[in-house]
């Protein structure tokens, strides 16, 4: 069951605004976080995988972008993807 991360507990100054996206983060320990209110999604997902290695799927707004065992992963660059849900 995924744990949703409260504004409280945010260190980001965006992160206090309503609006954009929510992101979903899964561990390869099955734990798993909700973030809503994310702004600069491009930028937050290169940040988590960098800062995680055990990181297996992403999802924003319910659809997955990143998944550990995608045989053809999606370009790590998520401009388009910002794009579309604009």
């Amino acid at each position: 069951m995924a744990q949703y991360v409260r504004t409280k507990f945010r260190k980001h100054p965006l992160s206090f605004i309503p609006g954009g996206c929510t992101v979903i983060i899964l561990h390869s320990n099955r734990e798993s976080y909700i973030y809503d209110k994310i702004k600069h999604l491009a930028a937050y997902v290169e940040a988590a995988l960098e800062k995680s290695p055990s990181i297996v799927r992403i999802y924003v707004d319910n659809v997955v972008i990143w998944d550990l065992t995608d045989q053809q992963p999606k370009p790590r660059k998520l401009i388009p993807l910002l794009r579309a849900a604009a």
